[in-house]
């Protein structure tokens, strides 16, 4: 157990502090080895042989030097280490909807190994595993979080500097929510929402409403991957047989119009339009898209220069 006197004016680098000593093996004590922390353009820690300085550019940045610090200052050699940021921003995704739901501390738990490793945010895939009121199915049986758990995931992350983004679905991936009779108006087929339906676009504003509850982000990734049938089954029954990106952006422009209520910024994946379905270009001029950020997705390794080519469109 290492002893350290930390002097730091930023408020947000103490709390994490406190939330990571146990886990860093280390503890607070002004008898301790002398540390300062300090804002700077550079992530950078280093050690003279007696005392220790962070330089830290966001409480990420400083939990992950302080991480560091404790490792090489246990040698009793001076150190000096600096790392350039290269990315605005690094994170992950945890997939919490394939039957192995994390509980809360897990989740929190796992966000303290992110902060001491220096990522700053994580999309929490949850594509009916949260509580909507008045919707006793969604979820049942999954392992849901309640409405009380997500705040508490929610705060513990930012506490660390880690933006907890929800990450849902609104257009299909709801086959364990959609197999109930509870929601059979809104159903296209036994996975995909039925575009047009306005039990549909209520059930989307539950949804939303919820969420924006729970997250202090601003962004909201809706999913809406896969959804091949968008134009099929009871939608076709209703509608006859429309194209693909016709039916795909009427309903994100829907979608866009419940969010806009909510303040939030929208996310979708880009395998929601593979080329088959529709082309980047009419997805960006759906009404209300201004602020949409695409995520690119791939199914299996690809080259520097096919993902390159495949954000192209997207960066017009």
């Amino acid at each position: 157990m290492i002893s350290i006197c930390l002097t730091a004016e930023n408020k947000a680098v103490l709390r994490a502090v406190s939330l990571l000593q146990t886990k860093l093996q280390m503890s607070l004590d002004p008898r301790g080895i002398p540390l300062t922390a300090f804002p700077a353009q550079q992530p950078s820690v280093s050690f003279d042989g007696k005392e220790g300085r962070i330089g830290f550019v966001s409480t990420v940045s400083f939990a992950r030097m302080l991480t560091q610090f404790v490792k090489q200052v246990s040698k009793g050699k001076p150190f000096y280490l600096e790392e350039t940021v290269i990315f605005d921003e690094v994170g992950i995704s945890l997939d919490l909807s394939r039957g192995g739901v994390m509980k809360p501390e897990a989740v929190m738990e796992y966000m303290e190994y992110m902060a001491m490793m220096g990522l700053d945010y994580v999309l929490l895939y949850i594509e009916d595993i949260y509580t909507i009121p008045g919707l006793p199915y969604f979820g049942y049986m999954r392992g849901r979080y309640t409405e009380d758990e997500l705040k508490r995931i929610d705060a513990h992350g930012a506490a660390l500097g880690i933006e907890v983004i929800p990450m849902i679905q609104t257009a299909s991936h709801l086959e364990h929510y959609l197999k109930w009779g509870e929601n059979w108006k809104c159903r296209c087929s036994e996975r995909t929402l039925l575009v047009g339906s306005e039990d549909t676009y209520t059930l989307i504003d539950q949804m939303l409403s919820t969420i924006s509850r729970c997250f202090t982000s601003r962004r909201i990734h809706l999913g809406m991957d896969e959804a091949f049938d968008l134009n099929l089954a009871g939608y076709m029954d209703k509608n006859g047989l429309r194209d693909m990106s016709q039916v795909f952006a009427e309903h994100l422009t829907r979608v866009l119009e419940i969010l806009a209520k909510y303040d939030r910024v929208p996310m979708v994946w880009q395998v929601a339009k593979p080329s088959k379905v529709s082309d980047p270009a009419a997805l960006m001029n759906t009404p209300g898209a201004d602020e949409l950020i695409t995520f690119v997705g791939a199914y299996s390794y690809f080259t520097e220069e096919v993902f390159l080519k495949r954000r192209e469109p997207f960066l017009e």
